[in-house]
């Protein structure tokens, strides 16, 4: 079982690769898009966490391609 405990670590990670980058378009976007984008991430997997699962950012498969 892969442990969760850095998960806002990596979460960070993803955030930091694939924030500045618009969902739909070729372009950048506005940091203020970027923050709260951040925020409500890191909000939703607290929440998770509270409510007694503990979800990592990546997914296990995920995390056999990092080796």
């Amino acid at each position: 079982m892969v442990s969760h405990r850095d998960w806002k670590q990596q979460l960070q990670e993803i955030i930091a690769i694939h924030d500045s980058q618009h969902a739909t378009r070729a372009k950048l976007v506005a940091f203020r898009t970027m923050e709260a984008r951040s925020q409500i991430l890191f909000r939703c997997f607290a929440l998770l966490r509270v409510r007694g699962v503990s979800p990592g950012p990546r997914q296990p498969w995920q995390l056999q391609n990092d080796s």
